[in-house]
């Protein structure tokens, strides 16, 4: 049996405690360490990507969908997303946004 580090060395916020809550599920808690150059830089970009992603606007309704779909395009720019990922998000976003039904046309608008 794997034995839990002590009390105040278990993290409680960031990516560490996120890790740290996956390694205790699958069983694989280790003793934690301090990050240093190129982990700390993988660890706050896996955050950051973690963080972006987690806030997307959800696909419940039209104007979300195609928040969304703008959301994406953000990502892949500043490489949150990668370019498989974005394929997938913005062909599931199409979908939601041909689900929704369209917007009532406004008196006086020709019908095109």
């Amino acid at each position: 049996m794997i034995q839990s580090p002590p009390l105040e060395t278990i993290p409680t916020t960031g990516f560490a405690a996120l890790q740290y809550q996956l390694d205790q599920k699958a069983g694989k808690a280790r003793p934690l360490r301090p990050l240093a150059g190129e982990e700390l830089i993988e660890a706050a970009e896996a955050a950051a990507r973690l963080g972006y992603l987690g806030a997307m606007p959800r696909l419940t309704k039209r104007s979300n969908a195609q928040a969304s779909i703008a959301c994406i395009a953000v990502g892949v720019q500043r490489r949150y997303i990668s370019g498989v990922e974005a394929r997938t998000m913005l062909y599931t976003a199409q979908l939601a946004l041909g689900a929704f039904p369209k917007r009532q046309q406004q008196k006086g608008r020709k019908q095109k």
